[in-house]
């Protein structure tokens, strides 16, 4: 077996690293210091803007002061809004209205189910959002939470 330092570019890049180690190139930051601003997942192009303008719609229901429908919702996802961590998502939605238009970071189908995530804009930092629809049609997961 051969050793990866008799690989000249494995060896190169070894050597790299060690020197910006050294030199403190990969230091972490002092204690104290602020972190690094989070790198942030890149908006993709909307196929469903319709699907979007309905997500960001009942975003507005769920954060205002009605209800959504029954019939939106499975028993699952209507299980998460009546509850505790429902009270919490309907707190970071109401900071952030009047919403701005979501940003679409990531569709899945898997499937009957399609999957969803979006940045909503929002100060003091904006809020991610993940929701998926069921084949019904309806809301089978939700949650939000800061980015």
């Amino acid at each position: 077996m051969r050793d990866i330092r008799d690989i000249p570019m494995l060896r190169e890049a070894l050597m790299a690293a060690t020197i910006a180690v050294a030199s403190g190139a990969c230091a972490q930051a002092p204690q104290g210091a602020p972190a690094a601003a989070a790198v942030r997942a890149p908006i993709i192009a909307d196929a469903e803007p319709q699907v979007s303008a309905d997500i960001g719609a009942l975003l507005a229901v769920i954060g205002g002061a009605g209800g959504v429908a029954p019939e939106r919702l499975t028993d699952k996802a209507r299980a998460v809004l009546d509850g505790p961590r429902g009270q919490e998502i309907k707190s970071l939605l109401q900071a952030c209205m009047p919403a701005q238009a979501l940003q679409l970071l990531a569709r899945q189908v898997d499937g009957e189910d399609r999957h969803y995530r979006y940045r909503l804009p929002c100060a003091p930092a904006p809020l991610q959002v993940d929701i998926s629809f069921n084949k019904a049609a309806r809301v089978d997961t939700l949650s939000v939470r800061r980015e």
